[in-house]
């Protein structure tokens, strides 16, 4: 709510002790509304978030300079390898340190100093939901190319979202969450193509028949890479 005011406010800017309003100046007129407080979520998905990238910088500005050259010679030469930079723009040697290492982080992980020496793994090409028995549970089947002897060395991160509550709704990319939040457990081994994975104990309960979107992505253990994400935004439940 804006609020006109007159003299002797007008002509103030910015917040006043003990007071509950902010001024602005638009044009002639001092405006002011509502001091608010932003909200600080403390949510244990924010948390880990937070905790992995103070870690990541930290390690980052401690590392040698030949380690960070290496990270941005690195990020140079992948800077159109899609997963960090879908706008094109050129990817830093930070901003591929601190990515590999909240996947690390994620799995269990320390963090890696050393730069990467291969591209990012190729991303899941196709993703069909499968039918769950419970509804704190998701099930889909995707397609990939990794060879069934490397599975071991990938893990799969899956994040969904809450079920849509009509299905006029599209899930969006922003609704994803990790599916049983940031953590190991979200991402279990890489299974073969077209094998069926099973993720029961979500933190979403998605009812029979409801709408929701599906995001996987492949990640090497070792370096902490990731593949671009595959994003299915209309799967329908089906409990079996």
């Amino acid at each position: 709510m804006k609020v006109h005011t007159s003299f002797p406010t007008r002509g103030m800017i910015g917040t006043v002790a003990d007071s509950q309003l902010v001024f602005w100046m638009l044009g002639l007129q001092c405006l002011a509304r509502a001091r608010i407080t932003p909200d600080n979520p403390q949510s244990v998905d924010q948390l880990a978030v937070r905790s992995f990238l103070s870690a990541s910088s930290k390690a980052w500005k401690t590392a040698s300079d030949s380690k960070r050259t290496a990270w941005e010679a690195w990020a140079e030469a992948n800077a159109d390898n899609v997963g960090l930079n879908p706008s094109g723009n050129l990817v830093r040697g930070i901003d591929a340190f601190c990515d590999c290492n909240f996947w690390r982080q994620t799995l269990g992980l320390a963090i890696v100093t050393d730069a990467p020496t291969v591209a990012r793994p190729p991303s899941v090409s196709a993703l069909v939901a499968g039918s769950p028995s419970v509804a704190n549970a998701i099930c889909f089947t995707p397609t990939h190319t990794i060879a069934a002897g490397s599975l071991s060395l990938y893990k799969l991160a899956i994040r969904c979202t809450p079920a849509m509550t009509t299905m006029g709704r599209v899930p969006t990319e922003n609704n994803l969450r990790f599916a049983k939040h940031i953590a190991a457990v979200s991402c279990p081994t890489l299974t073969a193509s077209g094998a069926s994975v099973l993720l029961s104990g979500i933190q979403f309960t998605i009812p029979t028949t409801k709408k929701y979107g599906l995001s996987v992505q492949i990640v090497e253990i070792t370096t902490g890479l990731a593949s671009a994400p595959y994003f299915n935004h209309n799967i329908i439940q089906t409990i079996v």
